[in-house]
């Protein structure tokens, strides 16, 4: 949920470090500096050549005269520097924004367009952009037919394969060939959680995998024609797990990856066949881990109000899933929240929720237990996230769940990318990149779409060197707006 008037204010204060600006207080403090020395020299030239005069002038004259020739040198510094602050104002940063557009446009979707209302200097040029953008529109339209037509078989058999393992009672977990999730079915999310993205060792150990794997290898080698290998694991809890792994090969690479089958037995484990798995968090340092290569948690959430700090409480939480360079559609978490006092009708008119609707909703502590194990393993992302993560920080002493993984806000990731742009909104930046807007103000609409913001926004940020997690937490916290609290 966004802060209307506190926010935007803050936001439309342009990063002054950067771009044209930097460039913009360089040529003022030189031209600055030159019109003074100048100045002060013509003086001293001047008064070595008058002496004589300046001396028979009366002492009260004298000093009107030198106070009018500052004044004059100072008025005509004042207008040299309105009209350089006018030239870079209408030509310099125009040209800087709408160079971060193109940008924008070629990440974005077809429907992405250029703000040409506030291309400043810059109006045809933005206009013909955003024509070029119309017919790139239309032609994506109807390639996209085309495409449709030419893939809806294979789209048809993708998902009858999904129908089938989501049939079986089996838990059935795809993983490419170093041990992360690709897919599963219904009964693996069910039984055993797994996140895509994030290595099966979580559930299996690693040591059974990579034996398992050997022996497929070698298996695959030896030119078997069903290569598999069972085991017997046992789940947190001490529920006993009967599993197989085989190999999904393929013709340039021996091994491509392997599909984990695992499913609850009622015959009891020997100690010698009995390899518990246990639950693992980021097996690597996550602040070195590449950025596209994470797991993120994008959520939203919506409150009684926009103040935090006087009682304000959460009503609603919605988040997504982003992994493996897409929104995954198996994982959202979404849920309202009874929040204990009434809701504000200006809050109200903004996500539409009122207290009948919060009547009987699970409360805070009930939400936040389940949210904080949806979010296990992951980098929080949020749109404006000091917002947001004000109000789980304030309750961290009446639930004890603290959220200590690392955040990242889209907001002053726009700012990193695009600094000489005029706002970092969500809506404006949804217009920037053609992402269509689908529940907006709704906790778990804004977070959907906020994922997608994300997802244009990670390879802006590698273009820059922007690479690691590590990179983006320092460029952040180096960005003005990290400064916004509430």
């Amino acid at each position: 949920m966004t802060s209307i008037s506190r926010l935007l204010a803050t936001i439309r204060r342009r990063p002054r470090g950067a771009g044209p600006y930097r460039r913009y207080w360089w040529w003022t403090l030189a031209l600055g500096c030159g019109l003074l020395l100048l100045a002060a020299l013509q003086a001293v030239l001047f008064w070595h050549d008058h002496m004589e005069l300046f001396q028979d002038l009366q002492p009260g004259f004298r000093t009107r005269l030198a106070v009018f020739t500052g004044i004059l040198a100072a008025s005509t510094l004042g207008v040299f520097l309105l009209v350089l602050r006018y030239f870079f104002q209408a030509y310099v940063v125009p040209l800087h924004r709408l160079e971060e557009d193109l940008e924008a446009l070629a990440v974005g979707a077809p429907e992405a367009r250029v703000d040409a209302a506030g291309a400043e200097g810059a109006e045809r040029l933005a206009g013909g952009l955003n024509r070029l953008m119309e017919r790139y529109q239309d032609s994506e339209a109807r390639i996209g037919e085309r495409v449709a037509e030419a893939t809806a078989s294979a789209d048809a058999e993708t998902k009858q394969l999904g129908t089938v393992l989501d049939s079986l009672g089996q838990s059935v977990i795809v993983c490419d060939a170093a041990g992360a999730v690709v897919r599963y079915n219904r009964t693996a999310r069910s039984l055993l959680e797994p996140r895509l993205g994030r290595p099966v060792y979580g559930i299996v150990e690693k040591e059974l995998c990579d034996y398992a794997l050997e022996t497929v290898a070698a298996q695959l080698a030896a030119g078997v024609r069903h290569p598999s290998v069972e085991f017997t694991a046992e789940r947190a809890a001490g529920e006993p797990l009967w599993g197989r792994i085989a190999p999904v090969a393929g013709d340039d690479a021996p091994l491509h990856g392997f599909v984990l089958t695992l499913e609850e037995t009622a015959r009891p484990l020997s100690s010698t066949e009995l390899l518990p798995a246990v639950r693992v968090k980021f097996h690597t340092d996550p602040e070195l881990a590449l950025l596209r290569e994470l797991r993120f948690v994008v959520f939203d959430t919506e409150t009684t109000g926009l103040s935090p700090s006087k009682g304000d409480e959460i009503i609603s939480v919605g988040a997504v899933v982003v992994a493996q360079g897409r929104v995954v559609a198996e994982e959202v978490f979404e849920t309202l929240v009874n929040p204990g006092i009434p809701v504000s009708a200006a809050s109200t008119r903004i996500h539409g929720l009122t207290n009948d609707d919060l009547e009987g909703q699970p409360g805070i502590d009930e939400t936040l237990v389940a949210f904080a194990r949806f979010t296990e393993e992951a980098v929080l992302v949020a749109h404006n996230a000091s917002f947001d993560m004000e109000f789980l920080k304030r309750k961290e002493g009446d639930t004890g769940i603290a959220f200590r993984q690392p955040v990242l806000c889209t907001l002053i990731l726009s700012a990193i990318v695009h600094p000489n742009q005029s706002s970092h909104a969500l809506d404006t930046l949804l217009t920037r990149y053609g992402i269509r807007r689908a529940g907006r103000h709704a906790a778990l609409g804004d977070a959907r779409m906020t994922a997608e913001l994300l997802l244009r926004l990670l390879p802006q940020l590698e273009a820059r060197g922007i690479t690691t997690l590590e990179h983006a937490v320092r460029a952040s916290r180096l960005n003005p707006l990290s400064r916004l609290k509430y």
